[in-house]
């Protein structure tokens, strides 16, 4: 039986322009019920006396929080499609 996998790309941009010393193009695939569990329960991210994000994946000020930051740290499943290439 074949499971349902989704790719998330990153490209780390910074004020629109690629950041340096981040990565551009990378591919990464994950079983799809790996990545509903990590976009529907943030409970765990959020500081329980803001209500923000906790900084440890994402912005404090802004509560933006990169899905592939949090996927590639606590999912389980993930495949390489592309390394992309890291941006000097």
């Amino acid at each position: 039986m074949k499971t349902k996998r989704v790719q998330v790309e990153t490209t780390n941009t910074l004020h629109g322009c690629m950041e340096q010393g981040g990565v551009c193009g990378l591919i990464e695939s994950y079983p799809a019920d790996e990545v509903a569990k990590y976009l529907t329960d943030w409970a765990d991210l959020v500081d329980s006396e803001t209500g923000l994000l906790d900084g440890t994946y994402a912005d404090a000020e802004t509560g933006y929080c990169p899905i592939g930051d949090v996927l590639r740290d606590r999912a389980s499943g993930r495949h390489v499609v592309r390394r992309g290439t890291i941006i000097e």
